[in-house]
């Protein structure tokens, strides 16, 4: 099985089973959790496999500083996109916004996030399968 496709099953088991279920706005949380999980895991595989052939020099084991090595040394021959970083950071940055949130609460079908000065975010299950299955394409690209 290729690196991160278990999160990535996991995601899909929460958000198609485990949400209709309970109704638990959190759960779309633990689903895009799985998802970052599952993106970590494979960039983290395939640097790996990179740099034990010497193709590529030390990088920094953040998340941040391995898809800026992936970026700089592994981009240019693989099939992964500008887009899809986009939805990496995106991904990322909706993460941090919930850790770091001051509020966040349940409205109707949605997850809304807010800061202290109430930007929002909202996640509905909508938008949570379309980051699942952006993500799922991605892993089987790199």
């Amino acid at each position: 099985m290729k690196p991160g496709m278990r999160q990535i099953a996991i995601a899909e088991h929460l958000l198609t089973q485990s949400y209709p279920a309970l109704a638990d706005p959190k759960i779309l949380i633990s689903a895009l959790q799985n998802a970052y999980s599952a993106v970590d895991e494979a960039i983290t595989h395939v640097l790996r496999e990179a740099r034990e052939k010497k193709e590529i020099p030390a990088y920094s084991t953040t998340f941040t500083g391995k898809l800026t090595a992936y970026k700089l040394y592994l981009a240019k021959k693989g099939t992964v996109t500008a887009i899809d970083f986009m939805l990496v950071t995106e991904l990322q940055e909706l993460l941090l916004a919930y850790q770091e949130s001051s509020t966040a609460f349940r409205r109707k079908d949605a997850f809304v996030i807010a800061d202290d000065a109430f930007h929002i975010k909202t996640l509905t299950p909508e938008k949570t399968n379309t980051y699942i299955q952006r993500i799922k394409s991605l892993l089987t690209r790199l």
